[in-house]
């Protein structure tokens, strides 16, 4: 009956839409894969959309028009997939916020770690972003999500490889190709295995190997929160930098000036939030040890037998903090 009850908590919640999103994906990408051609080869298309009769096109494309506009709930069942899609890695992104936050990786739920870190690397690795059509053009920003993430991290990482090895930034916004795949797949390689390793590496660093049956509350261990606060800022410069010349262009500011912001911000900016994270946390404890040890104030005022005045406190229901 326990089980049942936690179960039911909403910090649940996001697994299971999680879940719930997999099983969306997977049943709605059965029916596409009925109608989908990937060939790539060229072909007219003589189809019911007359603005298009008559072009070449890839079959792929034409089977995607054909699914579209010509199967019944065809195109419901590709806006159900990719919203279904779209909300798959961020509901595992949730979950292992509210794991990472709560100490929920450690023994004896490692394994439960390691396999949320596993589905967010295979759904980032598949692609698992709305689209999943090869020459498909019709899915709109549905890569949106990946795209800024990809987008990021050769922007950062290929500055930061010139700030190390030398050489000069050229003005071009586009990020030479072969340039590209070095930090696209050492930043991300490097951050899913530090992601996967954290158990141990907390283990190792606080030397409490304990298996813990109970969660913790975010303020009871601030280092961590201060690391995760970090990691989610580190992440949101690099989307936001993705996006560095839309946001010179809105608000019309320089490219460079722009791009410069970024390039310190996303080495600044993590250590401020884990700065800040970790004092607000280092507050709320302390302030519970002290609602723990004198009680709250009530603001009631009483005059003892001596004559002396004195505050009335009621004494918190609160857990005694461990001071991490």
């Amino acid at each position: 009956m326990k089980t049942s009850r936690l179960r039911d908590h909403w910090t649940f919640l996001s697994g299971q839409i999680a879940l719930a999103s997999f099983l969306v994906v997977l049943a709605t990408g059965v029916f596409l894969a009925v109608f989908y051609d990937p060939d790539m080869k060229q072909v007219v298309y003589n189809g019911s959309y007359v603005s298009l009769r008559d072009v070449p096109v890839s079959r792929a494309f034409e089977s995607t028009v054909q699914l579209s506009l010509d199967v019944r709930a065809g195109l419901l069942m590709r806006q159900i997939h990719r919203w279904a899609a779209l909300i798959l890695p961020a509901a595992i992104c949730c979950q292992l916020l509210r794991m990472f936050f709560t100490g929920a990786f450690r023994r004896p739920r490692v394994a439960n770690w390691l396999i949320w870190v596993a589905l967010l690397v295979l759904t980032m690795a598949a692609g698992v972003t709305g689209g999943l059509l090869p020459d498909d053009m019709l899915s709109g920003g549905s890569l949106g999500l990946i795209q800024s993430i990809t987008q990021a991290i050769p922007v950062i990482g290929t500055r930061l490889m010139l700030w190390i090895f030398g050489g000069e930034v050229t003005g071009e916004v586009i990020i030479p190709r072969l340039a590209m795949p070095v930090p696209a797949l050492t930043v991300p390689g490097a951050f899913f295995t530090l992601l996967a390793a954290y158990p141990w590496l907390e283990r190792r660093f606080t030397g409490d190997s304990r298996p813990h049956d109970l969660l913790d509350r975010p303020r009871e261990a601030g280092t961590r929160t201060a690391i995760g606060a970090a990691g989610i800022t580190f992440y949101a410069l690099l989307w936001a930098a993705a996006a560095n010349d839309q946001i010179a262009v809105t608000f019309h500011l320089p490219l460079f000036a722009v791009t410069w912001f970024f390039r310190i911000a996303v080495l600044l900016g993590p250590l401020l939030a884990f700065d800040v994270t970790r004092r607000i946390c280092l507050g709320l404890t302390d302030r519970e040890r002290q609602a723990l040890r004198n009680g709250t104030e009530t603001g009631a005022i009483v005059m003892d037998s001596a004559g002396g005045f004195s505050e009335v406190h009621v004494r918190a229901n609160c857990h005694l903090m461990k001071g991490r």
